[in-house]
């Protein structure tokens, strides 16, 4: 019984694996900008209606700070162009 549910396991962590890297590789050069998109909500959402995140304005310098380092770390980590493959 136990190996059944741990053969199991084994063959959904491998179908994740796997969906894992054709996601990865079908958002080749677009991760960074993805995030970017993703992260400008925040302060967009902050302008827009200041009650629905109730983000000081320094807190929401500690957001955009935050953002620039992922930012950079993401530069270094990437080195192809959007949608380019190596």
């Amino acid at each position: 019984m136990f190996e059944y549910i741990i053969d199991k396991l084994i063959g959904v962590e491998l179908k994740l694996k796997k969906l894992k890297r054709k996601i990865a590789k079908k958002l080749k050069g677009y991760k960074t900008l993805l995030f970017n998109v993703l992260s400008s909500a925040v302060p967009l959402i902050s302008v827009i209606n200041p009650y629905d995140l109730n983000l000081s304005p320094q807190n929401l310098a500690y957001f955009i700070m935050f953002i620039t380092v992922i930012n950079i770390y993401l530069r270094f980590k990437t080195n192809t162009a959007i949608g380019q493959k190596k």
